[in-house]
């Protein structure tokens, strides 16, 4: 079976019956991967990656909170005390995240609204 006679098979059974509507559309080159073995350690390499990139940003958030949090300390705490116990870091609210994640995108400095 070719494509022209797969193609007017899938139409004639969902199309017609009012099922979906079938548009074709081309992959570009780039993502087109080759053996379904590339596939797989695409897939591996991708789940590393958002593995590692979760990490950071957990990270990036909890140095922030820390700072955040560090400065009101500081301010209520008198100028003689040098030592401070560690503080425990709380999620950020989601808004404040999203757009930290957008800015990076960007590479534009993220803004915090309050």
């Amino acid at each position: 079976m070719n494509f022209q006679t797969a193609r007017s098979s899938l139409d004639n059974v969902t199309m017609h019956a009012g099922l979906s509507r079938n548009f074709r559309f081309k992959l570009p080159k780039e993502l087109k991967v080759g053996t379904i073995d590339r596939l797989f350690a695409a897939t591996d390499e991708l789940a590393k990656l958002d593995l590692m990139l979760t990490n950071l940003m957990k990270k990036i958030q909890k140095t922030f909170y820390d700072n955040i949090k560090g400065d009101a300390n500081n301010k209520s705490e008198s100028k003689s005390e040098d030592h401070k116990e560690p503080v425990s870091a709380a999620p950020l609210p989601k808004e404040l995240l999203i757009q930290v994640r957008e800015s990076l995108d960007r590479n534009v400095p993220a803004v915090a609204s309050t």
